[in-house]
């Protein structure tokens, strides 16, 4: 289980070495299945790896994760392969990045948002690039 304390969100990648985990896994098992526990996106540079043959994107776990994420795996439930969001191949997928110092006189750092609806996929669809996974809005 990888943990990262004392820390909101920093970056888009798997924190504690994940991704050399999944890369080092997927090395020796043919058949790879990766559950990522995450807030939001991150990069997946492992997702092409050709003993990565699942990717279950779980969110947040709660009490009953582990017994949802068998049902799934199991086939036992089909999740509808649906994201909340888009999922880059590059940070620069993204556009903006974190800021980390306050930048507007106060004690917190303000991104002010200008795309207006062209955000998430909607934004990488305009600047025609390919995601890693798209969000496909029902």
């Amino acid at each position: 289980m990888l943990i990262h304390q004392n820390s909101d969100r920093n970056n888009l990648t798997a924190w504690l070495g994940g991704d050399l985990l999944i890369e080092q896994v997927a090395a020796v098992c043919n058949n790879t299945i990766v559950v990522v526990h995450s807030t939001g996106p991150i990069l997946m540079p492992w997702s092409t790896h050709e003993n990565v043959t699942g990717i279950l994107w779980a969110g947040i776990p709660g009490e009953q994760a582990g017994n949802s994420i068998l049902d799934v795996l199991y086939g036992a439930v089909n999740p509808a392969a649906r994201l909340p969001f888009t999922i880059g191949s590059t940070r620069e997928d993204y556009g903006t990045s974190v800021l980390y110092q306050p930048n507007n006189g106060f004690a917190a750092p303000q991104l002010d948002f200008k795309e207006g609806v062209f955000t998430d996929y909607k934004a990488f669809d305009l600047k025609n690039i390919t995601p890693t996974c798209e969000y496909f809005p029902t």
